[in-house]
């Protein structure tokens, strides 16, 4: 765990395999019997790239090829009910640069700090023999985080500010093979970004993409532990690892 969280630390919204609720039958305190029951574990998430483009409230900037990157960590505490559905929720700090071209100048900067936080829902939908077919919800946001920020390279003499509010929703078929279960699937993001006090004013940016697939595999004996690998593609370029155990 304190590898992860040193290698990959993550800010953005990381979904994991939907089928996660069914994965994990025992714990190392409460009984398989038992219908509920908690799990704790930790998220290392990267972006390497993810597209922005100007909304209505920043069109007379004109913002122009926006784009960010960067990491965080995130710790999660999860219900587990009756291995069909998840709640979890996340909470973490982290790290990002942005960048974009306005009106002939070059915004760069990088924002760290603050609380990235969210809530998340899973839900095991459909299951025949050994194949799954599940959904997952979530929603969240980054507040009070800031950093330095450049016009054309000069640093500006005060502290950019930023905040994000994101919701996402997605599904996937999830295959178990022996203590590997691999799933894909497709999500829908929506995303709006602020970052405040900047010399050349605020800028208002959502992402550009909004849909696109991703995938994983998880690695569970289904006893205490389970752990996590996720790529995902074209709303934004991204992996993250992750880890739970159960109670």
């Amino acid at each position: 765990m304190c590898f992860l969280l040193i290698v990959f630390s993550a800010f953005s919204n990381p979904i994991g395999n939907p089928s996660a609720p069914a994965l994990l039958e025992e714990g190392c305190i409460l009984p398989d019997t038992s219908w509920t029951h908690p799990q704790v574990g930790f998220i290392g998430d990267y972006i390497g790239s993810k597209r922005l483009r100007s909304c209505h409230a920043s069109e007379d900037l004109h913002i122009r090829k926006g784009y960010f990157s960067g990491t965080a960590e995130l710790a999660t505490f999860t219900w587990n009910i009756r291995e069909k559905l998840n709640l979890q929720a996340r909470a973490g700090t982290g790290q990002y640069s942005f960048r974009w071209n306005q009106m002939g100048q070059n915004i760069q900067g990088h924002i760290t700090g603050g609380v990235v936080w969210s809530g998340d829902a899973k839900l095991v939908v459909i299951a025949i023999k050994d194949t799954l077919f599940s959904a997952d919800v979530q929603a969240g946001g980054w507040d009070f985080m800031s950093g330095s920020s450049t016009v054309n390279a000069v640093y500006s003499t005060s502290n950019a500010r930023s905040k994000l509010r994101y919701w996402q929703t997605g599904f996937a078929f999830t295959q178990l093979i022996g203590i590997f279960s691999p799933y894909l699937g497709y999500a829908v993001n929506a995303s709006r970004f602020e970052i405040s006090n900047l010399p050349t004013g605020t800028g208002h940016l959502h992402a550009k993409h909004k849909s696109g697939p991703f995938g994983g595999v998880t690695l569970t004996t289904g006893n205490r532990f389970s752990g996590n690998f996720e790529w995902r593609s074209f709303f934004e370029e991204g992996v993250s690892l992750s880890v739970a155990l159960r109670f």
